[in-house]
């Protein structure tokens, strides 16, 4: 069953908040209440690597990851990979990490222990993101706002 809250927004200052159960609570504004739901409206949005978060990014436009072939790479001698990202050789398979100083070509190449780690560690959505993180952003409210009866309703997903 979901939860509802009907809220009469016809006093500025002061709201009437019915329950499911029509049992009336109060509230007292005390000051303006803002916000989006467009994360592109947003200021000051996170970034990483210095590239801000905003639209589709992959792993390589953040400098997460990048991808290429051994002879890709190997026509590619003045890039400098950024501090921590994984330089991804895609048919051999093997990796590099960045230090922000080495050329590509003089970065020594981890270790096949540290390769399979990684891969485990990417696969595993798991680990990124607990079953209890997972619940609690997806038991969010939903705002509906009716002007014409000057109604805010609130339900739970």
């Amino acid at each position: 069953m979901k939860d509802k809250l009907k809220i009469n927004l016809s006093a500025p200052s002061n709201l009437r908040i019915e329950t499911k159960d029509k049992e009336p609570l109060s509230l007292q504004l005390t000051g303006a209440v803002g916000g989006t739901t467009d994360y592109e409206r947003l200021k000051n949005k996170p970034s990483i690597n210095g590239v801000t978060l905003s639209g589709a990014l992959s792993s390589q436009s953040l400098y997460i990851v990048s991808e290429n072939t051994e002879l890709g790479w190997s026509q590619l001698p003045t890039y400098i990979p950024k501090k921590g990202e994984i330089v991804y050789y895609t048919d051999i398979p093997a990796i590099k990490v960045g230090d922000g100083q080495a050329y590509v070509a003089d970065l020594p190449f981890a270790d096949r222990g540290v390769y399979d780690m990684l891969i485990s560690h990417v696969n595993d959505s798991g680990m990124h993101v607990t079953p209890k993180e997972k619940a609690f952003w997806n038991n969010k409210l939903n705002c509906n706002y009716n002007v014409s009866a000057e109604t805010l309703i609130l339900d739970r997903n």
